[in-house]
């Protein structure tokens, strides 16, 4: 089997890694067609490109993101497309760009427009499955298709974890309000006595980063390290490995509701316990005081204690971080995210 797999993708996010590598373990020939042109250029080259390969391949998946180019794709393709939608384009241009009307109803029809030229939708929950159930209809066209992380990278064989003296509470992430780190930075002001926790924040934020560092330095929160940068998975990887507890994402959104960070599947796939706020997307996967901890969102009191309650508890850390990767190697796995998508495009030929 040859499928093509196409578009704007960007090549360096795990998601497309491995549904790459993954396919090209099955014995599949992936042929990518990609391009990162300009606003008009992009189309024109990619159709170029394409005129090479049209007639050999037998159906094409849109990488992420992939909402823009899928209509593109099943005109110039006229075969099966499988779109890597993973969730709304509409929400995650608000949630970036805080967007007007005009622009909300302009991703809206992105959105339509994207399923409607779909034969499948790849989407990052069940969670978000019901959601575009219930915005579009056609129970069939939509696939739940977990992310997972790029093993090579977060699962080096040879290479233990391993604790400091102090208990490293990690985050990574973007520096936003959704993602939940003014209440984690009011924690670490809760727990400044206790000499033996240490936060460290990795990520960044265009606007909101001097907000952040003002507000560690205001409130002499000298248990909080700021690692401010964009680090590369390696780079993730050395500064993940001796953390005790990680932590996911803590404010209020019916977006959140619907996503799992990348951050969960690290966490997992690397045996740190997991503190987050609880949503019905990463309930479907963890479970409260078996695989993981879930607080009240936007509640930096109830996420200080339960974090001082785990940096006391060893064996209930191990607990949970051996339970989660249990359950990562059964259902978010490369073999088994690369089985089921092997699967669903079986089914669509």
């Amino acid at each position: 089997m040859k499928i093509c797999y196409f578009g704007i993708y960007k090549p360096d996010l795990s998601r497309n890694r491995i549904y790459i590598s993954g396919l090209k373990k099955k014995g599949i020939d992936v042929i990518e067609c990609r391009d990162d042109g300009g606003r008009f250029a992009k189309y024109w080259n990619l159709w170029r490109k394409h005129r090479l390969i049209k007639n050999k391949y037998e159906a094409m998946i849109v990488g992420y993101p992939g909402h823009i180019m899928a209509p593109f794709a099943k005109i110039i393709s006229r075969k099966i497309v499988i779109a890597a939608l993973l969730g709304s384009f509409k929400d995650a241009q608000i949630h970036s760009h805080n967007s007007g009307a005009f622009r909300r109803l302009k991703d809206s029809i992105i959105d339509w427009m994207a399923v409607k030229f779909s034969d499948t939708v790849l989407l990052e929950s069940e969670a978000q499955r019901d959601f575009f159930i219930k915005r579009y209809g056609n129970l069939k066209k939509f696939k739940v298709l977990y992310t997972g992380v790029e093993e090579s990278v977060f699962c080096q064989n040879g290479i233990s974890r391993k604790e400091g003296s102090s208990k490293i509470i990690l985050f990574r992430g973007r520096l936003t309000p959704e993602s939940g780190i003014f209440h984690i930075l009011k924690s670490a002001e809760l727990l400044k006595e206790r000499k033996d926790i240490v936060f460290r924040v990795i990520g960044f934020h265009y606007q909101l980063g001097q907000q952040v560092k003002d507000i560690i330095k205001e409130k002499k929160l000298a248990n909080v390290e700021l690692v401010y940068d964009y680090l590369s998975d390696n780079a993730l990887f050395e500064k993940m490995k001796d953390a005790s507890i990680s932590l996911g994402q803590f404010e209020s959104s019916p977006r959140l509701d619907r996503t799992i960070p990348h951050k969960v599947f690290e966490s997992m796939i690397m045996k740190i316990p997991l503190i987050t706020a609880h949503s019905p997307a990463v309930g479907e996967l963890l479970k409260d005081g078996e695989d993981c901890i879930f607080v009240r969102r936007a509640d930096p009191a109830h996420l200080a204690e339960k974090i001082s309650f785990l940096a006391d508890n060893p064996e209930i850390r191990k607990k949970l971080a051996d339970n989660a990767r249990f359950v990562y190697d059964k259902k978010c796995s490369t073999e088994v995210l690369t089985a089921k998508l092997f699967d669903i495009i079986n089914k669509q030929r």
